[in-house]
């Protein structure tokens, strides 16, 4: 049931910039709602806030130590390399897709392409959302088909960023919208294919003690991510060419892109390839337990 309420609040971030654009809103008002999705992008901060006056039953005293020994216990984590790496890839990788991912519905309604008509594009891309995860689900490098995703996701947005922009003059052919909707699945096929891989990592790192605060932490860092990249991007819209806004931050994202996947190539195999024991607050100690249980 929490993750059913937690897809509505995305449905309705992503849904309502479409409504905006159909009232002519600008890039900027686009960016300034943006900031909606900065709770759920902090909900590590405030989860266990909530959770702390919903436990009577620990008592006063238990209920608020459980929260800081869980903040304890992240700051524990980022005093490690590895944490601090990912934090910081987490935190970047998305600038090379933020304009497609913000822009391109919003474009297209510019162009005159209704939201019915939209919504109706997107229904292949929830086959997409079923099958992926389960091909995936065997693969023991996870964070390295999330880095082997990133430029071919690169040129899928330019292939579709290119296909935009000639819009009006092949709006009123017959090929545009199966080309589009291809275009679009190939597009989130490779999205998903990164995020399916990324949340099967953090699956991989997280240590079972506090297994759903890792993951929850490293989501909600990706999130971050997520909502600055989109907020930047808007903002800065509004300060280009109308006509040109979606090109222009398109094509710039995805040569950032390319020069952020060049620096972290690198980073990210050698993540991918440490032992799980090094991603936990004390390896040493879990190393040795599960020598002696061997023993035994």
């Amino acid at each position: 049931m929490l993750y059913i309420l937690q897809g509505f609040i995305q449905g309705f971030t992503t849904s309502i910039p479409l409504y905006l654009a159909s009232y002519k809103a600008s890039w900027q008002q686009q960016g300034t709602f943006s900031w909606v999705s900065y709770p759920f992008s902090f909900k590590v901060v405030w989860a266990p806030i909530i959770d702390s006056f919903q436990s009577r039953r620990f008592g006063r005293y238990q209920t608020w130590l459980i929260p800081i020994q869980l903040i304890i216990a992240i700051l524990k984590l980022f005093k490690k390399q590895c944490i601090r790496e990912l934090t910081l890839i987490l935190l970047t990788y998305k600038i090379g897709f933020a304009a497609t991912y913000s822009m391109t519905n919003l474009t297209l309604l510019g162009h005159g392409i209704t939201r019915d008509t939209l919504a109706l594009m997107h229904i292949p891309l929830l086959i997409i959302h079923i099958l992926l995860p389960l091909c995936l689900n065997e693969t023991r490098c996870p964070l390295l088909w999330f880095a082997r995703g990133y430029i071919p996701r690169l040129i899928g947005s330019s292939m579709l960023a290119i296909y935009i922009f000639f819009v009006s003059n092949i709006l009123d052919k017959s090929y545009f919208y199966p080309v589009l909707i291809f275009l679009l699945c190939l597009n989130e096929t490779l999205v998903y294919l990164m995020t399916v891989s990324s949340i099967g990592f953090y699956a991989r790192i997280s240590e079972p003690r506090i297994a759903g605060t890792y993951m929850t932490l490293l989501a909600t860092i990706s999130n971050l991510g997520h909502s600055l990249s989109s907020t930047l991007v808007l903002y800065i819209a509004n300060w280009l060419p109308k006509s040109y806004a979606y090109s222009i931050e398109v094509g710039t994202c995805i040569l950032l892109g390319f020069i952020w996947i060049g620096l972290t190539w690198r980073i990210i195999k050698r993540l991918d390839a440490l032992p799980v024991e090094e991603w936990y607050l004390k390896p040493s100690l879990l190393v040795i337990n599960h020598s002696i249980s061997e023993e035994i």
